[in-house]
């Protein structure tokens, strides 16, 4: 396919697009994902807005890859550090192979740089979208030196043993955008 491609920051007159491609990752019903983008983007208390970089082709959303803030607590004494962390990477199956990602992730890192954000991280990258992050010069912290380096994380880890005691904590590989939503519903 050869197409061309507009890459634009997030504008809410793209949302409902947004919404359709990316039930390649979240869910296949709109509602579900409606309510999973307002939780996670529009009313994120850690973002005054939703951040995202687009590739647009026509009217279409053909790539989204979004940014949404966090926070996060490290050291002794404890102190707060906000974060922006990038996820919910969605090409469309036709638009794949056409060199998005890298552009995509540019724009990305251009919107957070305007809203100077200082640092960013995934969570939640695929084993290739792990692979091209690195290709572009993206480095892994790993766990184990954030165990061994930090009294505060150590502390953070043992008190959420305390709390989550008794609770059933479910990881998963693959996003639930139905648990989130009925946050908000």
């Amino acid at each position: 396919m050869s197409a061309t491609y507009d890459l634009v920051p997030y504008h809410a007159k793209y949302r409902e697009r947004i919404l359709e491609l990316q039930t390649l990752l979240w869910h296949s019903d709109l509602a579900i994902n409606n309510a999973y983008f307002r939780w996670k983007y529009e009313e994120n208390p850690y973002s005054e807005e939703p951040v995202m970089a687009l590739a647009i082709t026509g009217e279409r959303v053909a790539g989204v890859l979004g940014m949404y803030g966090t926070a996060w607590t490290f050291g002794t004494p404890a102190s707060p550090l906000a974060a922006m962390c990038i996820g919910d990477l969605s090409i469309a199956e036709d638009h794949r192979r056409a060199g998005l990602f890298s552009p995509i992730v540019q724009l990305a890192f251009e919107e957070m740089r305007a809203r100077a954000a200082m640092y960013t991280w995934t969570l939640s990258a695929s084993p290739i979208t792990f692979l091209l992050c690195r290709s572009m010069g993206w480095r892994s912290i790993p766990l184990e030196l954030l165990e061994s380096s930090s009294r505060g994380l150590q502390s953070y880890y043992r008190s959420l043993r305390g709390l989550l005691a008794g609770m059933r904590v479910v990881a998963s590989r693959t996003p639930r955008p139905e648990s989130m939503a009925a946050l908000v519903e």
